[in-house]
């Protein structure tokens, strides 16, 4: 039997305003009281299976900044402001936003979650009547989209999330002050549930450049013309040690918050060249994974038949006299899992 090895990638770009310290986006708070905890929970009840992620140094370092309440979240204020108080633009504010969830899996099974969105309106564009909505419509509304997101590793934790669904309705501002204490308590919690994985041997972490950029063009813009050479570009850039402190940073990132340096990169966009293999190498990786048209472009420049099943094994790639190995992924097989599969029947998607 072949083994296949599945990396998930974990990568939220920064939200945090750099001249208010607001935090514009809510994603990173609400992707980890979610997917991020549920797939930590899934390998520790599969403690027999190997796993392996990718969290990108922008991310962890979200996580430590709202973590620390070192940044303000401007959703998460106005999910805690109490209901009375709030202003038209921020109601306006709320039916605008607190329903950016999955309706089908996350809204239609709750009943009064449902209602208020039917209260709202569905459709694009409807005109909302703020009016419809009493204090206690908005509550619940504030409470249910900071409910609605939390996954099943925080319903397990915190039994009172379960206790909250089953009410349904009514929430007091002590109820809606407690799940957004969970959400705080879940964010200070995540990076040590990888970093115990890692310590565990069940889980290898992998990084990306620190602020995500695309390596090939920062060390070099004319790295385009490769595998565009009709393209029009801006005047000529190089900036080799600009691409060399992101990957430095990140492994000092990495090894800061996990305990070790990582092994692996996933170069941001899976975007690699020549010229940025010795840059991976300074700063102490030892494979990179990028996408599967990267080699079959590579065989077909180097005049060889491109054969799927090559995909299938580590390549070694040597530059400069930098040698580090690489692996592609199987593009079908991971745009299945990342956007297809949580769409289908559990027993036909497996």
């Amino acid at each position: 039997m072949a083994d296949a090895v599945i990396l998930w990638h974990f990568h939220q770009p920064s939200y945090v305003d750099a001249q208010t310290g607001e935090v514009l986006m809510p994603w990173v708070r609400l992707h980890t009281v979610r997917g991020y905890a549920d797939m930590a929970e899934m390998a520790r009840r599969h403690a027999g299976v190997k796993m392996n992620f990718n969290l990108t140094p922008v991310l962890v370092q979200q996580i430590e900044q709202m973590a620390a309440g070192t940044v303000r979240d401007r959703w998460g204020e106005l999910a805690a402001k109490p209901a009375k108080e709030l202003d038209e633009k921020e109601r306006a504010e709320l039916l605008e936003h607190f329903f950016k969830i999955n309706w089908h899996t996350c809204i239609d099974p709750h009943p009064r979650y449902r209602q208020l969105l039917d209260l709202r309106g569905r459709r694009p564009g409807s005109s909302w009547n703020l009016r419809r909505f009493r204090e206690a419509d908005l509550r619940d509304l504030q409470v249910w989209f900071n409910l609605g997101w939390c996954g099943f590793a925080a319903r397990k934790r915190y039994p009172e999330l379960g206790e909250l669904v089953r009410k349904g309705r009514d929430f007091t501002e002590e109820e809606k002050k407690r799940v957004l204490e969970i959400h705080r308590e879940m964010l200070q919690g995540i990076l040590g549930e990888y970093r115990a994985l890692v310590e565990s041997g069940q889980a290898e972490l992998t990084t990306t450049p620190f602020y995500h950029p695309i390596l090939p063009l920062l060390a070099d813009t004319d790295a385009a013309k490769r595998a565009m050479p009709w393209a029009r570009l801006p005047d000529r850039m190089q900036a080799p040690e600009d691409a060399l402190a992101h990957l430095q940073r990140a492994q000092e990132s990495h090894t800061r918050v996990f305990g070790r340096k990582a092994r692996g990169l996933w170069p941001s966009e899976g975007s690699v060249s020549p010229e940025v293999i010795p840059l991976m190498a300074r700063a102490g990786f030892e494979y990179f994974v990028t996408d599967e048209a990267v080699l079959f472009r590579g065989l077909e420049e180097q005049g060889r038949k491109v054969d799927h099943v090559e995909l299938f094994q580590a390549w070694r790639v040597e530059e400069q006299g930098a040698s580090l190995k690489a692996l592609f992924r199987e593009r079908p097989l991971s745009d299945y899992i990342g956007f297809t599969a949580a769409r289908t029947e559990p027993p036909l998607s497996a």
